[in-house]
């Protein structure tokens, strides 16, 4: 039997704390992983790739893709294009970036799904994280106010702004996509600020 590294998904940790991989292509059950291969910085549903041998008696685990541990990690798309995070965000209130934005309620039809990439304002920055409110592209609950001049801080035409605050942690801060005018920093109860 040779040894072939091959692409799964984990599962786990169960509650005795073991670890489970199946392989992408489906051809095989789920496998426990010897708790000596276990990373620390799994999550349940990661892809990962692992040396195996397989064998009549099923699959055996071997260790991580030496190789694979040395290339770059895939890159966030948003909207088709690279989501560019910067090391130390330039963040203050009325700017406008890209955050990961905790979903209110949960999607049934996609439940592991518990977040997204959008617009938000920035309100207020504190050590660490940053207070913002969540920018749609459409008001379909009543629940925020229509930017006045969106095309000028980066969004598109018709963008809302949300009525509540968000509290975002710096890590899940992206790109930068503009600031907004005086009009839209006093609808969002900002002072007009620097442009």
């Amino acid at each position: 039997m040779t040894e072939q590294v091959v692409e799964g998904v984990l599962s786990g940790p169960s509650p005795n704390g073991q670890w489970y991989w199946r392989p992408l292509d489906g051809t095989s059950t789920s496998v426990p992983v010897p708790p000596a291969l276990v990373d620390p910085l799994w999550t349940s549903a990661d892809n990962v790739r692992l040396r195996i041998r397989k064998a009549i008696s099923g699959i055996e685990i071997l260790g991580p893709d030496e190789i694979g541990l040395n290339k770059e990690p895939p890159g966030v798309l948003l909207n088709g294009k690279p989501l560019e995070l910067p090391e130390t965000p330039d963040v203050e209130p009325g700017v406008v970036v890209v955050a990961e934005v905790p979903y209110s309620r949960a999607d049934p039809t996609a439940p592991e799904t518990t977040a997204k990439y959008r617009p938000v304002v920035v309100t207020k920055v504190h050590p660490g994280h940053v207070v913002v409110r969540p920018v749609y592209s459409k008001n379909t609950e009543g629940h925020g106010q229509r930017l006045r001049a969106p095309v000028q801080a980066g969004l598109n035409p018709g963008a809302v702004v949300a009525n509540d605050e968000e509290i975002i942690s710096l890590d899940k801060i992206g790109a930068r996509k503009g600031r907004l005018m005086a009009v839209d920093r006093r609808l969002v109860g900002l002072p007009e600020g620097r442009q």
